[in-house]
């Protein structure tokens, strides 16, 4: 097969055929009839494109980016400092909340410190991915990069606590977008046969950051100031801006080669008009699951005015939601109509439950570590080790896997499995079991999550290989799934915690004065530290039964993650050799149509080509339309793979 003289016809209303156009998307000769008839339109009308070219006029399937390997190097050691910065905000303020709280005497506030970055960060993201679609993504990590440092820099030198809530939110918002961008870049940039592998660096950034994130912050605050809790983002993150800007080449949007015209009054007008409201709804909802849960039964009873209406709002706000999305159609910052590709919709289930399970096992083994094995937040950070250790090996392992067998369904169905088995290994620990055998069970997590998390964000991309334009919203949609399942995971751990801390108290230490009851339920040292000796078996008792009760939240999460695994396609990815041909030939159209359109606005100048938009479309159907062996090539799935891709 010659993909240089593979030729496609180009109908036209009357009857007559049009000169074919070359793989390379220019006429056998300079200007035949055809080229004749799409630059001066005075040819017959054309047959508008079938319903099969679904791309809107002049997307054409993107090939990676070619890159050197130093440059690719420098441009994916950016992204990884980034997203690793991304992830330390996470957790880095966890273990310096004492210093911040006495120095600004403001403990009502205290859990917005953690709730302005997580909400901004889950409202904004699918923000991210709109505009990834009318911008460059190196434009768009670069503004979500100074947006984060920004608000790093604010949170810095704050002077109330207001202002340190402030700078967070504003922190929340710039890294929404380094991750999402993050992701679109990755697929700009890399091949689908080993993208498994550089997805699983961003996996190694997020474990290291999960544990890094209590100790470095704990060691600022305890040595320096927890001011450098968010100083330390300035340097590392102004190094990875200025490496993304020099080494990062502009790109048009995915799937927008032919029809991006750069930057215009028309572009900012569209920002305008993005789905704000959708963003400003996600942001409420993961409000009121946080207040809801926070305060139930906790700081209010459940009956309590502001609790209801909460929980009202929680079961409101998704039809609400979606009702918005369904009437903005394809304006929608949430594309309705990619979840029901099965693979998608199977994904984003994964995400959502396994982010909530890992979320709430880390951070409760974390206090497991502390309040029950008599560690500081330093030492129960080094505890976390075997978990995070065998994530990062099972991270890598499995993506080399993955290249080399070009599946990935049952590696990510695997995930679940070991979760269920991890966290029911720690509902079974009881006061007295020995330190030791949490270090395992913790490991048989790090399996589950190493196998699935990072993996499901290939199935996406995968998924939507051949639309490129729809790489940004579904890459966005699956990312907000898995901040949701964060938001839930957290909300819904601390709610069971603190109900069943109090029940248990009563339970076995009915005589643990009031005054030691509240210490142990917000202080997870206060057993070894303020509890009397008398006090303390029961204590440790009531402690690590609460602590069971949340372990065992991950196993029906990680059974609901599993069945969501099942629902994506058993398919093989392209062999090295078949996506270098498909990159090529991809080349060659995308530089075809840009030709096409090239000789068009020539002929008839910028300002007349909105009028030519129809036979631009219609020249681009043809130069993208490809002959069906080079289809079944590009996809690598014939006969018995077929067959396998329904399962």
């Amino acid at each position: 097969m010659s993909a240089m003289t593979s030729t496609t016809t180009l109908p036209v209303s009357d009857g007559a055929q049009a000169a074919p156009y070359s793989a390379k998307g220019t006429p056998p000769s300079e200007h035949s009839s055809a080229a004749s008839s799409i630059h001066s339109g005075k040819a017959g009308k054309a047959v508008k494109p079938v319903k099969s070219f679904a791309p809107p006029a002049g997307v054409s399937q993107q090939a990676p980016i070619e890159l050197g390997k130093g440059r690719f190097w420098a441009i994916m050691a950016a992204l990884m400092v980034s997203v690793f910065l991304f992830a330390l905000d996470q957790l880095i303020v966890a273990t310096a909340i004492p210093k911040i709280t006495v120095e600004f005497n403001s403990l009502t506030e205290l859990p917005w410190l953690a709730n302005g970055f997580f909400l901004t960060l889950f409202g904004f993201n699918l923000l991210y991915s709109q505009w990834s679609q009318l911008f460059p993504s190196k434009h768009v990590i670069i503004f979500a990069i100074f947006v984060f440092e920004l608000g790093s820099l604010i949170c810095g030198i704050a002077p109330s606590m207001v202002v340190l809530i402030l700078g967070r939110a504003i922190a929340g918002v710039g890294a929404a977008g380094i991750f999402t961008a993050a992701m679109i870049i990755i697929a700009e940039i890399t091949a689908l046969h080993n993208r498994a592998q550089y997805f699983a660096l961003f996996g190694v950034c997020f474990a290291l950051a999960s544990v890094l994130g209590p100790l470095v912050g704990g060691a600022f605050a305890d040595h320096i100031t927890w001011r450098w809790c968010f100083y330390i983002n300035l340097p590392f993150g102004g190094v990875a801006l200025a490496m993304i800007i020099f080494f990062q080449p502009t790109r048009p949007p995915l799937g927008r080669a032919a029809t991006y015209k750069g930057y215009s009054k028309d572009m900012f007008w569209s920002v305008l008009k993005c789905d704000w409201m959708a963003a400003a709804l996600a942001m409420a909802w993961g409000c009121v699951v946080s207040l809801a849960l926070q305060w139930g039964g906790i700081t209010r009873p459940w009956n309590d005015g502001g609790v209801v209406t909460c929980l009202v709002l929680i079961g409101v706000l998704p039809p609400v939601f979606i009702a918005w999305e369904y009437w903005m159609g394809e304006k929608a910052m949430f594309r309705l109509a990619i979840f029901a590709r099965r693979t998608i919709a199977g994904a984003s289930v994964v995400l959502f439950t396994l982010f909530a399970a890992f979320m709430l096992e880390v951070y409760y083994l974390s206090l497991a570590y502390q309040a029950v094995y008599n560690s500081s937040a330093t030492i129960a950070g080094v505890k976390l080790l075997p978990f995070i250790l065998v994530q990062i090996v099972v991270l890598i392992g499995s993506s080399r896997v993955i290249a080399k067998i070009g599946r990935f369904k049952w590696i990510i169905v695997a995930g679940p499995v070991f979760i269920i088995c991890g966290a029911g290994a720690l509902y079974s620990v009881k006061y007295g079991t020995p330190e030791n055998h949490l270090y395992g069970f913790q490991a048989l997590l790090g399996v589950g999550i190493g196998l699935a998390l990072q993996n499901t964000m290939l199935a996406v991309q995968f998924e939507l290989k051949a639309e490129p334009w729809l790489i940004p919203a579904g890459t966005g949609a699956a990312i907000f799934m898995g901040f949701a399942g964060r938001i839930v995971g957290i909300s819904m751990a601390g709610s069971v915690f603190g109900n069943t801390i109090q029940s248990n108290i009563v339970k076995y230490a009915p005589d643990l004065p009031a005054v030691f009851a509240n210490a142990l339920i917000n202080d997870a040292s206060a057993v070894y530290t303020l509890i009397p000796e008398q006090y303390r078996e029961q204590s440790l008792i009531a402690y690590t039964e609460a602590l069971r009760n949340v372990y065992i939240i991950g196993v029906p999460l990680a059974a609901i993650g599993l069945m969501g695994g099942l629902f994506i396609k058993n398919t093989r990815m392209q062999t090295k050799a078949q996506e270098e041909e498909a990159n090529r030939l991809a080349r060659e159209k995308e530089a075809g149509v840009l030709g096409v359109i090239a000789d068009a606005e020539k002929a008839v100048g910028q300002e007349g080509r909105a009028e030519r938009e129809e036979d631009i479309a219609m020249a681009t159907a043809a130069v993208n339309a490809e002959p069906a062996a080079v289809v079944e090539q590009r996809e690598g799935i014939t006969g018995q793979d077929e067959k396998r891709a329904a399962v």
